[in-house]
């Protein structure tokens, strides 16, 4: 099978890992699973986020400055939410309840971005299987740099 290379098939296959990750991470009951899925929710949020905001936003940003400084916003308030459970070393009531609020933030986000961003993406005339290769390029070094940092 031929690598994805449309900017908007790469969001959108992020997109959908993460869904299927926050399901499993409701549905497994398994403390330490749920750790290592949690983990892996953050990761993968953190680095889509990354270069969303380097590779696609600043192309969003020339057809509607207002919708790209949502997005960045939305990013932002993800991102506390996570540094804050980063904090946390159990998962108590108060994580699982900081859990659900982040799953609630990034579906939103989700939503709005297949819904409003990526068809302004679309619209800008810019080439999509170029800033393809470049997101899966920082996506390849982002993953490096956490591998490094988890070693």
């Amino acid at each position: 099978m031929p690598e994805i290379t449309n900017v908007v098939e790469i969001l959108i296959n992020d997109h959908n890992l993460v869904k299927r990750l926050f399901k499993q991470f409701e549905q497994q009951n398994e403390k330490k699973v749920k750790l290592q899925l949690l983990v892996e929710i953050v990761r993968e949020v953190g680095i889509h986020s990354k270069v969303e905001e380097e590779i696609v936003y600043p192309v969003v940003e020339m057809a509607s400055m207002e919708k790209a400084a949502e997005s960045y916003e939305e990013h932002h308030v993800v991102e506390e939410v996570m540094a804050e459970l980063g904090n946390m070393s159990v998962l108590n009531v108060r994580a699982m309840a900081k859990i659900k609020v982040l799953q609630e933030l990034v579906l939103h986000h989700i939503e709005e971005e297949e819904t409003t961003v990526l068809p302004i993406l679309e619209q800008t005339g810019a080439n999509l299987n170029a800033l393809g290769q470049r997101v899966l390029q920082r996506k390849q070094e982002l993953k490096q740099l956490v591998s490094r940092k988890a070693a």
